[in-house]
């Protein structure tokens, strides 16, 4: 687990993993954890076989029924990942990531943002509205679910002060508030917005490098945006779980930046690697509406089968 969670080493998490896997093969925990790293690996039909295993060995656990969710999702299975992410909020209602990922599931299975949004409503009502953005506001949920707050809870959004939350959720509220006064047309906030956001991330790019590559592209300095914002393909073998969201993040980068047709060959290419996201994703979510009538866009395909 130190190798997975501390040092994003999931190769060697996973060679740890599996001689004490040979020992304890009913071990729930264990079968989670060589999943989660053979997931990062691109390992996906191994990940699903043993986080399956896992969450059938304890069927009560919101945390496996999520993970088995989000890799039905990445085999663009979204019936299975509908129903398990659904599970998994009747399993912990309290617990914000199951929205999230439903959310995100439930727009890429066949365009239906209304739920979605319900999907988010439903775990502000449960958590509480405040508490549910702030916990949403993390590393977990997709950036493209973090996005649909600005639908879910508009004014909420507005309600926030920097000096109430973390760094990083202060970083990721930035980037919201950044788009949101981007569709208002409000280009003094939207820059104040983004040079707010790289005051926080500091020196930390290594870390936090695209968050600032989108902070760039909003004040329109495409070398830096783009030094911060691209993905290189072999990326996909370091953590195949991330790569397709990091890709349609670049992808919004273009698309801010001005180059319509450098964002729709991004977001093609991520639509034929495994993840969470589809066409529909695309075709619907609010943060593309301005590439809707593009002729490159409504052309995707997904090349990526179960």
């Amino acid at each position: 687990w130190y190798y997975y969670w501390a040092l994003d080493d999931y190769e060697t998490a996973l060679k740890w993993f599996k001689p004490a896997f040979s020992k304890l093969p009913n071990d729930s925990e264990l079968l989670l954890g060589m999943g989660l790293a053979e997931r990062r690996l691109g390992l996906w039909d191994e990940a699903l076989k043993h986080l399956s295993l896992s969450f059938d060995l304890d069927p009560l656990s919101n945390e496996k029924a999520i993970e088995v969710g989000i890799s039905y999702a990445s085999a663009h299975d979204y019936t299975e990942a509908v129903a398990h992410l659904q599970a998994a909020t009747a399993l912990a209602p309290d617990q914000f990531r199951s929205y999230a990922h439903l959310a995100d599931v439930l727009i890429a299975k066949d365009g239906s943002l209304d739920s979605a949004l319900q999907a988010l409503r439903k775990g502000g009502e449960v958590i509480g509205r405040q508490d549910f953005i702030r916990r949403m506001l993390s590393p977990q949920p997709s950036w493209a679910s973090q996005m649909l707050l600005l639908s879910a809870f508009p004014e909420e959004i507005e309600e926030f002060e920097l000096g109430s939350l973390s760094r990083l959720q202060a970083i990721n509220y930035l980037v919201l508030k950044a788009e949101q006064q981007r569709r208002a047309g409000l280009t003094d906030s939207r820059r104040e917005s983004a040079g707010a956001l790289l005051e926080l991330v500091g020196d930390r790019t290594d870390l936090l490098n695209q968050w600032p590559g989108l902070a760039y592209a909003h004040l329109g300095r495409k070398e830096e945006a783009e030094h911060l914002l691209t993905i290189a393909p072999e990326k996909i073998n370091s953590n195949a779980r991330r790569y397709q969201s990091d890709v349609m993040m670049e992808a919004y980068g273009q698309f801010l930046l001005g180059d319509r047709d450098a964002a729709i060959e991004r977001l093609d290419h991520a639509m034929s690697v495994p993840g969470i996201h589809s066409v529909e994703t695309i075709l619907v979510s609010p943060v593309w509406r301005d590439l809707r009538h593009q002729a490159g866009v409504l052309s995707l395909k997904s090349t990526y089968s179960q």
